[in-house]
């Protein structure tokens, strides 16, 4: 199983998470990435890759195995 965690203060809101996750888990509630499917998380990592924050920042979105 796998964590997702949304860092909210670094998190732009652009919804490239929402646009690449295979299970349709986030969504953008007050103009940030939420993920609502607990437990659902296949692992892929497209999130995390597509995530965009502002630039040099680490992205908002990390992945931990469980």
């Amino acid at each position: 199983m796998y964590l997702i965690v949304v860092d909210q203060e670094k998190c732009i809101g652009c919804g490239g998470c929402c646009d690449v996750c295979m299970i349709a888990g986030f969504a953008i509630y007050n103009g940030k990435a939420v993920f609502v499917e607990e437990g659902e998380c296949l692992g892929c990592e497209m999130c995390v890759e597509e995530c965009r924050t502002t630039w040099g920042n680490p992205r908002a979105i990390t992945m931990t195995e469980y």
